[in-house]
């Protein structure tokens, strides 16, 4: 069961996105945190309402291989943010 904070920030995500303020295509967690965004700059926040739009389908993880440590990436499903025009 998902706690509040997990769905407020999981909402706070979805909007941004929205707002074409994360690239659709893939982002990272550190990327939401630098954006300094209200209620979605604590660490362990973001990866919470990440997972929990992952666990929904609203989008995908990934892992994308780097020198030091494989980085996590979320993509956004298509199905779940309608495309504006």
């Amino acid at each position: 069961m998902a706690q509040s904070g997990e769905v407020d920030t999981a909402r706070r995500i979805l909007e941004r996105v929205r707002k074409r303020d994360l690239l659709r295509e893939g982002f990272g967690t550190r990327d939401i945190q630098r954006a300094g965004w209200s209620g979605i700059t604590e660490p362990r926040r973001v990866v919470d309402g990440l997972g929990l739009l992952v666990e929904l389908g609203h989008m995908d993880e990934w892992q994308e291989p780097s020198r030091t440590k494989p980085r996590t990436l979320y993509v956004v499903n298509p199905k779940s943010v309608p495309v504006r025009h």
